[in-house]
């Protein structure tokens, strides 16, 4: 659920997916801790059930379809712990960080696009980043 809404939004604002062709980053050494401390509080903002501020308007858009897909799906993972960097693209401006979402009752891989003024202009679900399922 996460994955269609947020990709809709990403696929608009990126001209139809062109960041999923992204090579590796080629230092792969973890984002400044302001990275994920954005990320962090975007997820957060979330999960809470609000908007956040710092999202493209495609997202806004899309805000309240945005917050029950997640809630639907990363709610039932507990509470939120933290986010566990994996690795990043970069294409075009545009950055995909993928992170495994640490819940109380399992971790979730996500990835989080952001544009060359560090918007979110999407978020999905990555099963390439190591989730497990809740037990």
């Amino acid at each position: 659920m996460i994955q269609k809404l947020t990709m809709v939004a990403a696929c608009a604002m990126l001209g139809g997916g062109a960041l999923a062709m992204a090579a590796p980053a080629s230092a792969q050494s973890a984002p400044t801790g302001a990275v994920t401390e954005r990320l962090t509080a975007f997820l957060t903002q979330v999960l809470a059930g609000h908007t956040p501020s710092h999202i493209s308007s495609t997202l806004q858009q899309q805000s309240s379809q945005l917050i029950s897909g997640v809630k639907s799906t990363l709610g039932t993972l507990g509470t939120f712990h933290r986010l566990d960097y994996v690795r990043e693209e970069s294409m075009q401006g545009y950055h995909r960080y993928h992170y495994r979402a640490v819940f109380e009752k399992g971790t979730r891989g996500l990835a989080f696009i952001t544009d060359s003024n560090d918007t979110v202009v999407g978020f999905e679900e990555d099963p390439t980043s190591n989730s497990t399922p809740a037990p």
